[in-house]
């Protein structure tokens, strides 16, 4: 029988095993890069792999991606050993002074046309482009033209992500649409493709390779399918995104059969006269939904179920996620989120998609509280996870599912959690005295 060896591994369970011991070692998780390309030369090409095939790109570019690209554009072999590209531009926390110039936003080109082994490409940020650069131009779609340019050059690329800083729910977050295109037309119809200032860029980068904006190979992969998520940041206080969400919108009206996977945060696109609605879209099978959008502001309480119909439920949702995320960031989920009245709702919703004969067939409930900040009040209001079995229970035998996230307590923790509190309050209001009585002793 043959002896085996350690370096007949995989190259990525074989580095997770030389990140390990590196770790014990030297306390260091980075310190198994440098270690393992000196120690023994037969894992060079093992390594090398795994260091390059996730890279990341910040611009304005500092130390870290200037390195990269050097190494890059010294050594051609290394670029095709990416897999996966983040290019970020700005920062969150930035000055508003500060900008990017167009020699990042070219640079960052050049990485799109070395690297045409990417498969995934994450394109965060925001255009802050420095003014004597741009000449007073409007440079808004800029990082859709690195969209198009990513088209172009990667052949082997299967999903986009296109966000400004929030790509989730939480706070920040507004909306995200999660498509899928198919062949060269569609990709070339999105917005941002018919820009002055974006037509101008192009030709200038386009001089660093070779042309591929009409090359037939490209325009005859009329079936391959690209996953492109684009996700907007809450447009409440910036007009900026509120421009870029209608623009997406109108190349989403016509077409809707891209559309995939809807994800709604802090942002009411559902209440009457709004323009979005679910059951305009065909191929829509999730919608993510933060139940707040559905109450009135007056009375505060819910739109009954069959007026939440078109906004929740397509010819071809097949799951519903109730969303119970903070949106504010001084604030956690709190217990008392999902309540009777949620448990109710939801019920109702059920049986009506169930009687309408509608695609419906799991809904999902996200819910993880906060137990520490969470009142006493909210914390009497029941054990949540009671009311979601209860739920389950009352819609599993109409053919519809319910899933959530685990609990993030026990029920024996919850309540010695309500017992605890309950031991502390009458501990701090043994000795108080109310007001009135107070008043009583005086006056005697």
């Amino acid at each position: 029988m043959p002896q085996a060896s350690i370096l007949d591994l995989p190259a990525e369970i074989l580095t997770g095993i030389l990140t390990l011991t590196c770790e014990k070692l030297y306390g260091n998780t980075f310190a198994h890069t440098t270690t393992t390309l000196l120690t023994c030369h037969r894992f060079y090409s093992l390594t090398l792999p795994i260091l390059y095939r996730d890279l990341e790109f910040s611009f304005p570019h500092g130390q870290k991606t200037t390195l990269l690209l050097d190494t890059l554009q010294s050594n051609p072999a290394l670029r095709l050993l990416v897999r996966s590209l983040v290019l970020t531009f700005g920062s969150e926390y930035w000055a508003v002074t500060t900008g990017i110039t167009v020699d990042d936003y070219m640079a960052a080109a050049d990485v799109l046309c070395w690297c045409r082994a990417v498969h995934t490409l994450q394109i965060r940020g925001e255009e802050r482009f420095q003014l004597e650069d741009i000449g007073g131009r409007d440079l808004n779609g800029w990082r859709w033209e690195l969209v198009h340019y990513a088209f172009r050059h990667l052949p082997a690329l299967q999903r986009v992500h296109m966000s400004r800083w929030v790509n989730s729910p939480g706070f920040g977050f507004g909306m995200r649409f999660d498509c899928q295109l198919r062949g060269y037309r569609e990709w070339c119809e999105l917005p941002g493709n018919e820009s002055e200032d974006v037509l101008a860029l192009k030709d200038h980068t386009c001089e660093y390779c070779a042309r591929s904006n009409d090359d037939p190979v490209l325009q005859r992969q009329t079936t391959r399918l690209i996953e492109f998520s684009v996700a907007f940041d809450h447009t409440f206080s910036d007009l900026a995104i509120s421009v870029e969400v209608f623009i997406f919108h109108d190349w989403l009206e016509s077409h809707p059969h891209t559309l995939r996977r809807m994800v709604f945060g802090k942002d009411r696109f559902q209440n009457p006269g709004s323009f979005f609605r679910v059951a305009d879209f065909s191929n829509l099978h999730t919608v993510v939904y933060p139940p707040f959008q559905l109450k009135r502001i007056s009375p505060d309480s819910y739109d009954p179920p069959v007026a939440a119909m078109d906004r929740l439920l397509g010819p071809a949702v097949k799951t519903i996620v109730w969303d119970l995320t903070s949106y504010d960031p001084e604030r956690a989920p709190s217990w008392d989120l999902f309540g009777e009245e949620e448990e109710q709702w939801l019920r109702e919703f059920a049986k009506m998609a169930v009687d309408r004969n509608t695609s419906l067939q799991t809904i999902r409930i996200e819910f993880a509280p906060d137990q520490s900040t969470s009142s006493l009040e909210s914390l009497k209001a029941g054990y949540p996870w009671d009311r979601i079995e209860r739920l389950r229970g009352d819609i599993q035998p109409l053919g519809v599912s319910l899933e959530y996230t685990p609990p993030t307590v026990t029920r024996e923790e919850y309540r010695k959690e309500v017992t605890d509190r309950e031991a502390s309050q009458r501990r701090v209001f043994s000795g108080w005295t109310p007001k009135c009585q107070l008043d009583i002793i005086r006056s005697e």
